[in-house]
């Protein structure tokens, strides 16, 4: 898979979202330590979407020159790329 995946720690207490994330388990660290959880918020075409601008648009020739562009302007001028080739997920499960 090609996804991307941010999880935000909400500490010891499961948050329900109000816009469309996942409530999940972050992690426990002993048989004795409490449960932490997290947001998540997912992408389905995160490293895919890289290779499509390479492979069919031809704006760049290796991934790495994707840096490079994002890097070389001040913003993106109200421009949003969304990566939803097969899909959306967060917030539209």
């Amino acid at each position: 898979g090609t996804g991307c995946f941010m999880l935000l720690n909400t500490g010891e207490k499961a948050v329900p979202s109000a816009s469309g994330l996942l409530t999940t388990i972050g992690f426990k660290l002993g048989q004795n330590a409490p449960t932490n959880y997290a947001l998540e918020g997912s992408v389905a075409c995160a490293g895919r979407t890289i290779q499509w601008l390479r492979d069919n648009l031809k704006i760049i020739k290796e991934a790495p020159e994707v840096e490079q562009h994002a890097l070389s302007v001040q913003d993106t001028g109200g421009v949003t790329l969304v990566p939803a080739f097969s899909g959306l997920f967060a917030p539209y499960w």
